[in-house]
């Protein structure tokens, strides 16, 4: 392909703590709508190599429950913050015995060393004139580790973050902090990736882009949105590369495990639930034409070979979901899908529907069995919708994995007594839950409106204070947050 000359070459990054069975759209995405306009680009997902570097079983360990990619991070705080580092390692040490009995503090930071130098040494940074890392919740240092280093060595390279976990205020303040990143893209990367590629492009012109100009932080922001329609087929032809590279075990696991990610849709039609911040990078929500739905996944299963497939939308289609799943059927192949629905709307007949076109495994957000705490979220469904939606998965074949949240800032010992009874009931006729201590996330209606929710204070999560030195902190880059609430009268 001959490529524009008045473009720049751009390598995509993503970091561990990624899981390795899915690999990233974001790039796949982006190196699409990329090349379709003639931009040379290519994309790393290192996150394989990091399993490799790690071992298999100690990257799961690391990243799945009882423990999370966010906590996973806290060893690149060697490379962010040095001096921090060698004053508080026996901190991190402590913290790392806690969550982890595979292999020791020691064995995780050399293995670490490891990992980052050879990424440091590997890559031929030369090559590329913007060098983007997409970032999601656990990788945040890691990335900024990464480009901490490529500066040192060249200091006119532009660095670009981008993703969910440096959206509007968190973008802007990380160019405040970290003068190592040039550009942060805050909402849909697409199009501001490709104006910015552009050498000569004017940054007051590309939108969603958050950067500096004459001593003072830009964020045009936007309330543009891409037409979902017009977005190429995401590619994953680096992603194979880079599993090509890894070992025996990591190419078998991802055989057996392995998804590939389709997008749907973006936001959430509903967009009301008070603790979630998932849409904060979209503005309103929309659908692909289920045709062109049926046209990807057919394409991708023809030409990686795979059936198996990861609905990264955070919700199923609110119209024609039954001709979706019609025509899925039609292409007459063994599909297994992964999914997040919402209770209340499918009934018996929507999840026979889903079972025989190949959802086999759906996340309902469920959250509680009790009425009031269920208002309280704001979820828009009762207990009754919850019920129905665990017995239809259950009666055809379906596995649900969904999550019950606990400590919620304006809770009481009645929602608690509802919810047990509820269970007590109906425990033989549902999947187990996995339950989850409410965390404060950024831009969530909870975050932006403490008050209502009887919170006296929002405290930087445990393992924030140890990654991360305080006065950094203190600047707002926390992603997530503990809380006390106000004491009742």
């Amino acid at each position: 392909m001959r490529m524009q000359r008045d473009c720049s070459s751009i390598l995509l990054i993503s970091m561990p703590f990624a899981g390795v069975e899915i690999p990233s759209i974001q790039l796949a995405l982006l190196e699409s709508y990329l090349k379709e306009r003639d931009v040379e680009i290519e994309t790393r997902h290192l996150y394989l190599k990091a399993a490799d570097f790690y071992g298999l079983k100690n990257y799961n360990t690391l990243i799945h429950p009882p423990n999370d990619s966010y906590t996973s991070q806290m060893v690149f705080s060697k490379y962010v913050f040095p001096d921090y580092w060698e004053k508080n390692i026996e901190r991190f040490k402590e913290y790392y015995n806690r969550i982890s009995k595979e292999q020791t503090f020691e064995e995780y930071v050399k293995k670490t060393d490891n990992f980052y130098n050879f990424v440091i040494s590997n890559i031929d940074w030369g090559r590329y004139d913007i060098i983007g890392f997409t970032l999601n919740y656990g990788q945040f240092l890691p990335s900024l580790a990464v480009a901490k280093k490529i500066k040192e060595f060249y200091p006119n390279k532009k660095i670009v973050f981008g993703g969910s976990r440096t959206t509007g205020e968190l973008g802007i303040n990380t160019l405040k902090i970290f003068p190592y990143v040039d550009f942060v893209v805050s909402g849909e990367g697409e199009e501001a990736l490709y104006r910015l590629s552009i050498q000569s492009a004017n940054y007051d012109q590309i939108p969603n882009l958050i950067y500096r100009k004459d001593g003072e932080i830009v964020f045009n922001n936007t309330t543009s949105q891409m037409n979902l329609n017009l977005l190429p087929i995401p590619l994953y032809d680096d992603f194979y590369k880079e599993l090509n590279s890894v070992s025996a075990i990591l190419k078998e696991y991802f055989s057996y495990q392995g998804r590939l990610p389709v997008e749907i849709s973006r936001g959430c039609w509903w967009n009301k639930c008070t603790f979630c911040n998932l849409n904060i990078q979209y503005k309103g929500y929309r659908e692909k034409d289920v045709d062109r739905i049926v046209e990807e996944i057919d394409f991708l299963s023809d030409k990686y070979e795979i059936l198996s497939f990861h609905i990264v939308s955070n919700i199923l289609l609110l119209k024609n979901m039954g001709v979706l799943c019609k025509k899925l059927m039609e292409l007459g192949k063994d599909f297994s899908f992964f999914a997040e629905t919402r209770a209340g709307r499918l009934k018996s007949f929507d999840y026979a529907l889903l079972k025989k076109a190949g959802f086999n495994v759906i996340q309902t957000g469920i959250e509680s069995f009790s009425s009031s705490y269920l208002k309280k979220m704001n979820k828009g469904v009762g207990v009754i919708d919850n019920i129905a939606a665990l017995k239809f998965c259950m009666e055809n074949g379906i596995t649900n994995e969904y999550n019950l949240i606990v400590d919620y800032p304006n809770e009481e010992l009645i929602d608690f007594e509802e919810t047990r009874r509820n269970v007590e009931l109906i425990e033989d006729y549902i999947d187990p839950p996995n339950l989850c201590n409410l965390r404060v996330l950024y831009g969530s209606p909870i975050y932006c409106n403490r008050e209502r929710f009887g919170i006296k204070e929002l405290d930087f999560f445990e393992i924030d204070k140890i990654m991360f030195p305080r006065e950094i902190l203190e600047k707002g880059i926390s992603f997530v947050y503990s809380f006390k609430v106000k004491e009742k009268s």
